[in-house]
């Protein structure tokens, strides 16, 4: 049968779950934590993944109407400093790069790029497409791989990364 110690959780473990649990509890209450994982910039046109197993998903339905309730203040970016597609497209690749993310990938007519971010603490990864429309407008989508709640990982990144694209960090 072994020792019954073996089968009882440490207290560091205990005391991970309870501050785990608290705090979404409080992230649900301040509104950080409704069942979203898949934020974008365009909810009614999101730009869609070219490639792995999200390819082709668009938003659903509640999706949509969630990103238009929590996240209408988020917004596509311009990027004035560019004229052509392949010169927005290098300066997304930068900023990309810039903000850590991995496993970059253009789709064939460089207006997608594709792309991996890690999280520091958990290690979860989350999948990024970002869209290139009209030159030099740029729109974004961020999904979590695991879970339905990203309390606010998915919005941070789209804001971080549109900082780092427009030269505001």
């Amino acid at each position: 049968m072994g020792n019954l110690l073996t089968y009882i959780p440490s207290p560091f473990v205990l005391g991970s779950v309870g501050v785990l649990l608290v705090a979404f509890v409080v992230a649900r209450r301040l509104g950080y934590a409704a069942p979203l994982n898949d934020v974008t910039t365009t909810p009614s046109a999101p730009p869609v993944f070219f490639r792995g197993p999200l390819s082709g998903k668009s938003l659903s339905p509640k999706n949509v109407k969630l990103n238009q309730q929590m996240h209408a203040s988020l917004k596509p970016c311009v990027v004035k400093s560019s004229s052509s597609v392949p010169d927005t497209m290098a300066l997304v690749k930068a900023a990309a790069t810039k903000c850590g993310f991995s496993k970059i990938s253009v789709n064939d007519d460089s207006t997608l790029l594709q792309c991996i971010d890690t999280t520091k603490l958990v290690k979860f990864v989350d999948d990024i497409v970002v869209e290139i429309r009209n030159t030099n407008e740029i729109h974004i989508r961020s999904k979590s791989r695991l879970g339905a709640y990203d309390f606010g990982a998915n919005r941070k990144r789209i804001e971080r990364f549109q900082s780092v694209l427009t030269g505001s960090s």
